[in-house]
């Protein structure tokens, strides 16, 4: 990470964990009806993390996939809303009903954004320091 992010051997390892899971994931949606979005989403996340593992990483590139992947999880919102126990019924395999469908697609999202405001807050603060 050129802006002097740490690139501790941890960091490193860590993010080429995450880069691989990002991968398997991108991969897994080859079958998704919209599988294009999915791929494009796990993909972009994976080489924001194989940046990070290499020390190449600078701040806008987790901090743009993340907003993309809160803006997508803020589009579903309206789908979720009112909904109850939605997260005791992903444990079902078949989606039964089109609700059930989005609550996965939030849950999906979650580790992109997550990991992606991590990597981006992480830059920042070394950048301050």
């Amino acid at each position: 990470m050129n802006e002097g992010a740490p690139t501790s051997p941890a960091f490193r390892r860590t993010n080429f964990a995450m880069s691989m899971v990002f991968l398997l994931a991108a991969a897994l949606q080859i079958n998704s009806p919209n599988s294009l979005q999915w791929i494009t989403m796990y993909l972009l996340a994976s080489i924001a993390c194989f940046l990070a593992f290499r020390g190449t990483l600078t701040w806008p590139v987790p901090a743009s996939v993340g907003l993309v992947a809160l803006v997508w999880a803020a589009t579903l919102y309206p789908f979720l809303s009112g909904r109850r126990n939605s997260l005791n019924t992903l444990h079902a395999f078949q989606l039964t009903n089109p609700g059930l469908e989005k609550v996965r697609e939030v849950v999906g999202l979650v580790p992109v954004l997550s990991w992606m405001a991590y990597l981006a807050v992480r830059i920042l603060r070394k950048r301050q320091s």
